[in-house]
């Protein structure tokens, strides 16, 4: 229900949408106590093995032919050899140090869940960070939470601002680092 009301719930407009966490929880615990209760019946407890065997045939067949499901990239060679094409966000998130406090965006972000990060904003100053990374890349983009216009505006601030000086540039990518 709350997926799909949008007058009391905001699931369906919000990163809920691409996720679905509640879905996901709510029908992973539904299937567990239906297979449960399929399971205790009569007629099924004579056959209780192929049931079993029959469930998780049929799972391997959906998530391979029918809905190629995310486990399908464990054997996809394309995912490996795509993966070796961000070598050059790599070489960036190499040159930051592992005890350095950062502001960067979302894309970037999920590298540095190790340390303190922030989300990179405007008024990137109240945190003080100590080194902040932008990647602006075509298709990249802020978190739409913080109200921030863009990433560039952001880049024209840092690179007027005297207290962060450019530590690493390339085309698209730039590392600030506090003087």
């Amino acid at each position: 229900m709350s997926r799909f009301e949008t007058k009391y719930f905001s699931t369906r407009w919000d990163l809920g949408l691409h996720y679905n966490a509640v879905s996901a929880v709510t029908l992973s615990l539904s299937t567990i106590y239906a297979v449960k209760f399929v399971l205790h019946l009569s007629f099924v407890k004579k056959f209780k093995n192929i049931f079993v065997f029959l469930i998780i045939v049929n799972a391997l067949i959906l998530n391979r032919f029918l809905l190629n499901g995310p486990f399908n990239l464990v054997y996809n060679k394309a995912f490996y050899e795509h993966t070796k094409d961000f070598a050059f966000l790599d070489k960036m998130v190499k040159m930051v140090p592992l005890n350095a406090t950062i502001a960067t965006h979302n894309n970037l972000a999920a590298r540095f869940t190790h340390q303190r990060v922030w989300l990179l904003k405007e008024n990137y100053e109240i945190n003080k960070p100590q080194y902040i990374l932008i990647d602006n890349r075509k298709g990249q983009g802020l978190n739409n939470f913080t109200g921030s216009t863009s990433i560039e505006n952001i880049a024209k601030q840092l690179l007027q601002d005297a207290h962060y000086k450019v530590y690493y540039r390339t085309n698209d990518q730039y590392i600030f680092k506090r003087k």
